[in-house]
């Protein structure tokens, strides 16, 4: 270590040290000292949530304030989480109903897992926290409406009247149909011994015995205090059999008199009608039964099946006819006696009013509208509703008995062959005629849906901007089908015939030209457009540009060669019309006039200088075109390249 220097040691604190120990040790303080952090409850954001509290029954993580039991901290996320979805967060809780539900008949609400669907998830003013309306009706009324409509009968069972509806059914789960906690006749006599009625009639006859209750009674509301259905013959409810039997054995061979004259003792309304122009032949020959039964049924008017049902049996070709895609819905509901008669009428096919009539009872609107249009459709005078519509089924929309253009043209002959046209309107192909024309009755001619262009202009929306230019088309802002067919046409554009001939039956001072030896080549070919805007311009006559810039969209070859050398003084101006008739003359190249007038218009030819110039060889009949670009060139006063001598 000798020669070697040792370095001291500085061994007094420096600021830095000093600053680092501060800083520990208010940190060590800091952590000594108990966090006292302020408090809050759900309560705090969800005041309206404490009601909950005051309600009959209180869900147990409710009332000991347990939110989070079910519901995840949502902090400054503003949504409700909860900790599971469905049925599984109730199951947490309640395991026992898991099994519960995996057997039996069950609630059709339960596959969906919803179990607050029935029950309120906090608080409810009924047991097993069953929700409630507005109207303070139990939740079971809003899926079972018809149940709810039952509620406003003045006579109902006692149970359903409190709304107790878990006293006849399982409310999740049951081994029978309708959920019922026991057999219908079981569940009955729990609170109704059978010894106090068994021994009345009707409940004594032997036709009864077999019977369950519900067969007659409505287990929630009826017509009296016994609770009746609709659906059971007054007598036979009221075990007043003898009112059409000798006897109580219900022995259908023991009527006190044949059918026929029993039924109208009390239905005396139904005589009337078997007996008047059109009577149904059942009801005519007295066979009731047929139809009806004569004690119970579960459908209307005690029908022996359902209404459509019945009529079936007898009118078979209308159950094929109903398979069909577009059905009439009394007739897709079974309900016949809608529009017809059923025991007899004044009217054919049994029908209640004359055909129009009876279609005007559901379609009111239209039948308003018919009676306060100016124009209505002949159809519906010559051949009603019928000749158009089918009354039951059809293969087309609106019941129509076929297709639209096929069914129109039945009247509109015209039309026959409308769709084999070259060129047929869109919308009639897509939609048929109803696309433009209303069927039934319309304030516009030809029964359309709206004045005629404004009909157009919702297709062909562009068009209305070409009415509004400076130079319209009057067709355009007058009758779009002076020039146009609106169903279809064998000419481009739908048009009634070919572009010249319908230009000429307007313009008829151009016939002279079109009509010319020499014609201008779109002219020929009857392209009036290549030129004229047909609908409407900025520009004087229809046309797309002015002067020389439409003839050169065609020749172009010429707006080259014209711009070079010296050009002739109507060419440079762009006045090609100076010397050509832009339709067509009976001269060559369609010039206005024969070549040597055309040119003296301009050039002075009887003038001793043109004379001089020209040798004295040259008048009023020459050819200046021989010697003459009429154009431009190269040369001095536009001469050809190539000349005769002594030129």
């Amino acid at each position: 270590m000798t020669g070697q220097s040792i370095p001291s040691v500085n061994t007094e604190p420096t600021l830095s040290s000093g600053v680092a120990v501060f800083w520990i040790g208010l940190l060590l303080i800091m952590i000594s000292i108990p966090c006292v952090a302020a408090t809050r409850t759900c309560y705090d954001c969800h005041s309206d949530a404490k009601n909950f509290v005051k309600q009959k029954v209180v869900h147990a993580p409710v009332e000991a304030k347990d939110c989070e039991a079910c519901h995840k901290r949502h902090g400054f996320s503003n949504k409700l989480i909860l900790k599971a979805s469905g049925a599984e967060l109730c199951y947490s809780c309640h395991e026992a109903q898991r099994s519960e539900f995996e057997s039996g008949v069950a609630h059709p609400l339960l596959p969906t897992q919803e179990c607050t669907a029935c029950h309120d998830p906090h608080a409810s003013s009924r047991r097993d926290l069953l929700r409630e309306n507005e109207v303070q009706i139990v939740a079971c009324f809003e899926c079972h409406a018809d149940i709810e409509q039952a509620y406003s009968s003045d006579q109902r069972h006692t149970p359903f009247a409190d709304q107790q509806c878990d006293a006849c059914h399982n409310m999740h789960r049951g081994e029978r149909p309708g959920l019922l906690v026991q057999s219908p006749d079981d569940l009955c006599q729990d609170c109704h011994d059978a010894r106090s009625y068994k021994d009345r009639a009707p409940h004594d006859s032997p036709a009864t015995a077999a019977m369950t209750c519900t067969v007659c009674h409505d287990p929630h509301a009826g017509t009296d205090r016994a609770l009746l259905k609709s659906k059971v013959h007054t007598p036979y409810g009221k075990g007043e059999c003898n009112s059409c039997h000798q006897s109580q054995t219900g022995s259908k061979h023991d009527l006190i008199a044949p059918v026929a004259e029993l039924c109208i003792v009390c239905h005396d309304d139904i005589d009337a009608q078997r007996n008047s122009r059109v009577p149904h032949p059942p009801a005519e020959e007295g066979e009731c039964l047929e139809c009806h039964s004569p004690h119970q049924s579960e459908w209307p008017k005690l029908l022996t099946e359902a209404p459509g049902e019945v009529c079936l049996n007898c009118h078979l070709p209308f159950e094929e006819e109903l398979d069909r895609p577009i059905s009439h819905p009394p007739a897709r509901n079974g309900d016949c006696a809608a529009c017809h008669t059923v025991h007899g009428g004044e009217n054919d096919g049994l029908l209640r009013d004359v055909e129009d009539n009876s279609c005007r009872v559901c379609h009111s609107n239209l039948a308003e509208s018919l009676d306060r249009s100016p124009l209505v459709h002949g159809a519906i005078d010559d051949v009603g509703c019928g000749g158009c519509h089918q009354p039951h089924a059809s293969e087309q929309r609106s019941l129509l008995s076929e297709a639209q253009v096929p069914l129109c043209s039945q009247c509109h002959q015209d039309y026959a062959g409308i769709l084999g046209r070259k060129f047929t309107h869109r919308p009639l192909v897509e939609s048929g005629c109803t696309a433009c024309h209303d069927p039934h009755r319309s304030d516009q001619p030809f029964l359309l849906e709206k004045d005629p262009s404004e009909l157009c202009l919702d297709c062909h929306s562009d068009l209305a901007d070409a009415a509004s230019r400076a130079f319209p088309h009057p067709p355009v802002t007058d009758e779009c089908t002076t020039c146009h067919d609106p169903h279809g046409s064998d000419t481009a554009a739908m048009l009634v015939e070919g572009q010249r001939d319908l230009c000429l039956d307007c313009h008829s001072e151009l016939e002279e030209s079109v009509l010319s030896a020499f014609a201008h080549t779109p002219v020929q070919r009857g392209e009036c457009s290549n030129c004229h805007d047909a609908h409407g311009s900025s520009s004087r006559l229809g046309m797309p540009s002015t002067g020389s810039e439409l003839c050169y969209s065609c020749h172009t070859a010429e707006e080259q060669r014209f711009s070079q050398g010296t050009t002739h003084a109507p060419v440079a101006a762009g006045k090609c019309a100076l010397c050509h008739d832009s339709h067509g003359s009976d001269e060559p190249g369609h010039l206005t006039k024969p070549v040597a007038k055309l040119c003296s218009t301009c050039h002075r030819t009887s003038s001793p200088e043109f004379e001089s110039s020209h040798l004295g060889l040259a008048d009023r009949q020459s050819r200046c075109a021989s010697c003459h670009d009429p154009h431009s060139s190269d040369r001095p006063n536009l001469l050809r390249q190539e000349l005769h001598p002594p030129f």
